[in-house]
């Protein structure tokens, strides 16, 4: 919670103050598909990411008449070093076979095109949301 939540508001909060001051400026954060799904034995991850979903909502409403957009993206699974081994395994195989739209996972590459939107001038007018970024993960 203190880094996944704590550490975010902090930040986002920080990074807004030159911002205002510019009248201008796009914050994003990095929540998860975990904001929206309930998985047992993620309960703090989950609910602190739901909870940078809700930060990325109230920080729009409060910098919005400063030009500021404040946006979350929520990946879901991505193949990296940390699970790597989980997912090469059977039971890793399996959970992506019933739980993913796509039957993959994703890759940190795919989210490039998410951010880029989200930091550009074409969203502009886009505040306060979270980008599912999943591959049509129902997990």
């Amino acid at each position: 919670m203190s880094i996944d939540l704590r550490g975010a508001f902090l930040f986002s909060r920080a990074a807004a103050k030159p911002m205002m001051a510019q009248k201008s400026g796009k914050i994003i954060n990095i929540a998860s598909a975990s904001s929206f799904k309930a998985v047992s034995g993620l309960g703090a991850y989950a609910t602190a990411k739901a909870g940078m979903v809700m930060l990325a909502k109230t920080m729009a409403v409060e910098l919005g008449r400063f030009n500021i957009q404040v946006n979350a993206m929520s990946p879901g699974y991505l193949l990296t070093d940390l699970n790597r081994a989980f997912f090469e395994s059977e039971p890793g195989k399996k959970q992506i076979e019933t739980f993913s739209g796509m039957k993959r996972l994703g890759t940190a590459d795919e989210l490039k095109g998410t951010i880029v939107y989200l930091a550009s001038a074409a969203s502009s007018f886009t505040s306060g949301a979270s980008v599912v970024v999943d591959g049509g993960q129902w997990l």
